[in-house]
Parts: structure tokens; C-alpha cells; sequence
């Protein structure tokens, strides 16, 4: 897994997320994962599942492969992780993750 902690005293309401694969080839692909969010880095909800999820394709603007999910919580959290719960494209376990964006409304 990789997580993200806001910070002390910061939370964030997620309404999207994107995420930025590390190759500009599909080789290693995420596949099989959860967006997961927590207030203490130990307890997470799942926030959003996938399985076998074929969504990264090649961006233009970056040239590299992306996806953006649309997320469904009025939950705030100050800890976010991405937890790979399967297989890679290229059917072994390494996460392989070039970058995370989180989207929504800040809680200071």
C-alpha cells in the first residue's frame, strides 16, 4: 500500500481521486485495489473497490497512464491509501504507483 496524511489538524472530504501510473508502458497496471480513507492511520473505511479494473489509459497531456474516480462519502479523513488487493496487469503483486491526487473539500 501507499498512503498520504494530510497533516495535523487537515481534512479532506474526497468527492474524486486520480491516480498516475509509474511506466509509459502497461506493464505492472493496477488492477486489483481499494481507495481507502482513516482519521488515525491505523482503522480504514473502504472508500471505493476494484477488481480487475481496466481504466488507466495513455493521458495525452502526460504521457504516461492515468485514471479518475469519482467518490461517494460526506466523511472527512486526514489519511488516504491506495491498498493493492490483487494482481497486477503483469500478474504479480508490486505496486507500481507514479502518483495520487486528491480531490474534494479541505477541513482545517
Amino acid at each position: 500500500w501507499i498512503s498520504v496524511f494530510l497533516g495535523e489538524g487537515r481534512h479532506l472530504v474526497p468527492s474524486h481521486y486520480t491516480l498516475r501510473h509509474g511506466f509509459t508502458t502497461s506493464a505492472m497496471l493496477l488492477r486489483n485495489f481499494e481507495f481507502q480513507g482513516s482519521n488515525d492511520g491505523v482503522t480504514w473505511q473502504v472508500l471505493r473497490r476494484h477488481r480487475n479494473d481496466h481504466s488507466m489509459v495513455i493521458s495525452s497531456h502526460h504521457g504516461r497512464y492515468a485514471a479518475s474516480y469519482p467518490v461517494s462519502t460526506a466523511q472527512p479523513f486526514s489519511h488516504f491509501r491506495i491498498l493493492q488487493t490483487g494482481a497486477n496487469a503483469s500478474g504479480n503483486h508490486r505496486l507500481c504507483l507514479g502518483g495520487i491526487e486528491l480531490y474534494g473539500v479541505l477541513v482545517l
